[in-house]
């Protein structure tokens, strides 16, 4: 088992609260999000060591920036301490409306009306496909090749081991 060094762990926390922020365009949650996953990596020790541990950390991230972001839809917003919004709660408005153009711009229409309906509203995979009229598997693959598109826009993709083509086979 190969242990990681303290700048490989910064590098990795790094690039989770990188994704993190992508998905929910608030720092402090994606840093939440970042910690989370750090430890789920700490905790699976075999990873660690691993060639992919960096897609590993983008995936784990993703997916608990998602988990979080649509618990907080579901809950609310927390009560503010304050009447008056902090700076960085308006700055995350402001990202995350960035965040959400920045997606919007790198994704083709057809896998942004997917990607808004799926991730930005939460609707499920059936209500997307009704919504837009399409198969439920091809709402499917149309999400699969925007997380693709989007990982190789934002620099996630990891090289592919020896022999692999660029979709792993």
């Amino acid at each position: 088992m190969t242990l990681l060094s303290d700048d490989q762990w910064a590098d990795l926390y790094a690039l989770a609260v990188r994704v993190a922020r992508v998905v929910t365009g608030d720092l402090a949650l994606a840093e939440d999000v970042a910690g989370d996953t750090c430890v789920a990596l700490f905790e699976r020790h075999h990873v660690q060591g691993s060639a992919h541990v960096r897609g590993w950390v983008s995936t784990v991230a993703y997916r608990k920036a998602i988990d979080e972001y649509r618990r907080r839809r579901r809950t609310g917003p927390e009560p503010p301490d304050h009447a008056l919004p902090a700076p960085d709660d308006v700055e995350a408005e402001v990202v995350g409306a960035d965040m959400a153009s920045l997606v919007e711009g790198l994704l083709p229409p057809d896998l942004w009306s997917v990607w808004e309906l799926r991730y930005v509203e939460g609707h499920g995979d059936r209500e997307v496909a009704e919504r837009l009229g399409l198969a439920r598997g091809t709402v499917r693959n149309r999400l699969t090749s925007a997380r693709k598109l989007l990982k190789r826009e934002l620099g996630l993709e990891s090289a592919p081991a020896g022999g692999e083509g660029p979709d792993g086979d």
